[in-house]
């Protein structure tokens, strides 16, 4: 590709992103800042909080703005005399260059720097709106490999407006599901790309970004079923006979790397590598899912607020034997309604549907 093309390309990402933020934020303006309606509300202010605390605060939670966590719905706290999230890092990872990109114009501008007021408040949206379109974007190659221009762009409207993830665009950026999306088609795409030239770099890759997914909410560990859409029984010989010791030893750090960070925070907290955050809360119904609520019931029911996975199950279950990708699809589907069934809150709260699912739309 030319350099010319190269500008192109840029210039237009550029534009269509600049477009994209204006709609999301003509969409909350009138929400004001420090409310329910806003991207830095309670879930999403947790996970961006690491920003304010590692960049501005040193984790020092007395430092935090009076009542930083109250007005953005408490997310985050101080307990026990130090900065508590319950949620881990990877999204406001994800965030921070939007993060530094904000607090140094406000700086420039000698506007708020605690990290939570104004400007601050759109950080959601700038990333969001950048990693949903990064995420389209390869999408769109992966699905080129055997489709053409008019039913690859049809697939992306679909899974857009065809699914809840549409509203999680528009209204709680900050939640972690539009940065799950990206990693998955990230995932999906090093997956294939594997499979095409089995570069043990690439595994290493893959690695990486598996475990990533799985820092920012473990139950992703079931998008491995993926690798059986993606992988032919070449690649898996391939994969085993090429693996030697050294080989493992690299992937298993490419694996860890992500987690070191949240090791270091769970041990500030807690003087303890391995913290479970969420106290009380987990999987209350592990051995009595409530499957038919949190597929059916008006309250966040899968199908009634996504309905294109009506026939989308019809379709897997009659190709079940002709199309190999159908039973690894139709098993993501069942695992991930499986452990959100399976949690105590199944109908996870507020929201527009269930959000779980919002990312699987890859798949």
């Amino acid at each position: 590709m030319n350099f010319k093309k190269i500008l192109i390309r840029v210039f237009t990402f550029l534009v269509a992103y600049l477009a994209l933020v204006n709609v999301v934020l003509k969409n909350q303006e009138y929400y004001g800042d420090f409310n329910w309606r806003t991207s830095l509300w309670s879930d999403q202010a947790g996970y961006y909080s690491y920003n304010p605390a590692t960049f501005i605060y040193d984790f020092e939670i007395d430092s935090f703005p009076l009542k930083a966590a109250v007005n953005t719905g408490v997310g985050f706290r101080n307990k026990n005399g130090k900065f508590f999230t319950r949620y881990t890092y990877g999204v406001a990872f994800l965030q921070s260059p939007f993060f530094l990109a904000v607090h140094y114009y406000n700086k420039s501008k000698s506007l708020d720097t605690d990290g939570f007021s104004g400007n601050y408040h759109r950080i959601p949206i700038l990333s969001g709106v950048f990693y949903l379109m990064l995420a389209f974007i390869i999408l769109f190659r992966i699905l080129r490999r055997q489709y053409s221009a008019i039913v690859s762009i049809i697939s992306l409207i679909i899974i857009f407006t065809g699914t809840n993830l549409y509203f999680y665009f528009l209204n709680y950026n900050g939640f972690s599901h539009i940065y799950s999306l990206f990693l998955f088609t990230l995932f999906s795409s090093l997956a294939l790309k594997y499979r095409d030239k089995e570069h043990v770099f690439t595994l290493y890759l893959l690695a990486f970004i598996f475990s990533f997914c799985v820092l920012i909410r473990p139950t992703s560990i079931i998008i491995a079923v993926a690798l059986f859409m993606f992988w032919n029984k070449n690649t898996w010989k391939s994969l085993w006979r090429n693996l030697s010791i050294i080989r493992i030893v690299i992937l298993l750090v490419f694996a860890v790397l992500p987690f070191i960070p949240q090791f270091a925070y769970w041990y500030f907290y807690s003087g303890k590598l391995l913290y479970y955050s969420y106290g009380d809360e987990g999987f209350k119904y592990l051995f009595n899912p409530q499957l038919l609520k949190t597929w059916f019931a008006p309250k966040n029911g899968v199908l009634p607020y996504t309905p294109i996975f009506i026939p989308l199950l019809i379709i897997w279950i009659l190709r079940l034997r002709s199309d190999k990708t159908a039973l690894p699809t139709l098993g993501i589907f069942i695992l991930i309604s499986y452990f959100s069934a399976a949690w105590h809150l199944y109908h996870f709260g507020c929201g527009y549907g269930n959000r779980n699912l919002i990312e699987y739309g890859v798949f």
